[in-house]
């Protein structure tokens, strides 16, 4: 039975669910429908599937739910749903296979009313696949029944208030390729069997309390695509497995201690859309390979230590957005082809030591918006061409040798 996206509204109090004691599937997901989850839905004895998600329905879950032992996928995900996970929804040992939620591959709960603790008792589902609680009220440890489950894929937590370590044993989930931890309050540090985890194609670490380093080994599996650990205190030395990791597309590690060198510690990706390494320790200079990075649309290094020139190379990234290299030690003129950057939104070069003039060509940054060159050792006559920027918004060129 399938009815999503029909505009349903009511509510499911009413329903006669022991009469469909054959039902294998129930999508009722994106409608109106409102009250509790009933008991009676624990009839649905064959029921595999049952997608509630996107309604208004509020309440807890119902105890009733551990009758669906066939049942291999569940989803209650944007309710209104409160309380807390039941541990007697599901098996009540490791080798249980008659009791609770014997078949669950996939329990999505996401952005619901939901908190307490996760149980423990989740990780005895051994065909668990995908575990999406993301954007509840969850406290406490990760449990760590979890390293348990051999078919986990997908465990995303993120958005909680989540506290303790990751438990190592996560890192023995070789099938894990997405493992979503960000915003919550976790501490600690990184577990070394996070680098046993040779199939991440997902690894989100920011906004939590980390400290130490992190993995060296984090794409040991040169699948990472999606990388951040931003908003932590990780003092440690950039994972040396990034250098080689050329399938990332998105990085963020802003505001951490991290060290290292960026022509050294980095490679070519030709896939980068997105890098963040802001408010580190990064030492080293810009190589001319970034300019092989043809997708790059954002680039930020700000607040580092960052010397030597802007290669020239850069302005062959036709589809950045954002450059922001500012409060480094970056020296020498501008490159005087920066104007071949028609899509950048954002310039902030502030805070260096940069010298020379500002390019005429500066006009062909027509999608400009910011720019600020302040704070530099710029000279020479403000060109006239960057009033044919007709997008600009902020404009700062203070505090140089003459403009």
């Amino acid at each position: 039975m399938t009815l999503p996206n029909v505009g349903l509204t009511g509510t499911l109090q009413y329903f006669d669910f022991s009469s469909l004691t054959n039902l294998l599937r129930l999508d009722l997901r994106e409608n109106q429908l409102t009250g509790t989850i009933p008991s009676s839905i624990g009839t649905l004895y064959k029921l595999q599937y049952l997608d509630l998600a996107t309604n208004f329905l509020y309440g807890t879950l119902p105890l009733s739910l551990a009758n669906l032992t066939q049942a291999y996928e569940l989803d209650f995900s944007r309710n209104n749903i409160t309380g807390i996970i039941d541990p007697r929804l599901f098996p009540d040992g490791p080798a249980a296979n008659k009791t609770g939620l014997v078949s669950l591959k996939n329990f999505l709960l996401q952005t619901t009313g939901l908190g307490g603790r996760i149980p423990e008792e989740i990780g005895n589902c051994k065909f668990l696949s995908l575990l999406a609680l993301d954007e509840n009220r969850f406290h406490g440890p990760i449990p760590s029944s979890l390293g348990n489950s051999s078919e986990l894929t997908v465990l995303r937590l993120s958005n909680n208030l989540l506290s303790a370590n990751i438990p190592p044993n996560i890192g023995t989930s070789s099938k894990l390729t997405d493992l979503r931890l960000l915003t919550n309050q976790l501490s600690g540090f990184m577990p070394a069997e996070l680098g046993n985890l040779s199939s991440l194609t997902v690894l989100h670490l920011a906004e939590n309390k980390f400290t130490g380093h992190l993995p060296q080994q984090v794409c040991q599996g040169g699948k990472l695509v999606n990388f951040s650990a931003a908003f932590n205190n990780f003092s440690c030395p950039i994972p040396v497995s990034l250098k080689k990791c050329h399938t990332l597309y998105r990085v963020r590690l802003e505001h951490n201690q991290l060290s290292g060198f960026l022509e050294q510690d980095f490679g070519v990706y030709p896939n980068l859309t997105y890098i963040d390494l802001s408010f580190n320790r990064v030492r080293g200079e810009m190589s001319p390979k970034w300019g092989e990075c043809k997708n790059l649309t954002v680039l930020r290094v700000a607040g580092n230590l960052l010397g030597g020139k802007i290669p020239d190379e850069v302005v062959l990234l036709n589809q950045l957005r954002v450059i922001d290299l500012s409060s480094n030690q970056i020296f020498g003129a501008l490159p005087a082809q920066l104007g071949k950057l028609s899509n950048l939104l954002v310039l902030n070069l502030k805070d260096n030591m940069l010298s020379g003039q500002v390019p005429v060509g500066i006009d062909g940054l027509s999608s400009l918006e910011n720019l600020d060159l302040s704070v530099n050792m710029l000279s020479g006559p403000i060109p006239y061409q960057i009033g044919e920027c007709s997008k600009l918004r902020f404009l700062s060129l203070g505090r140089n040798v003459e403009t």
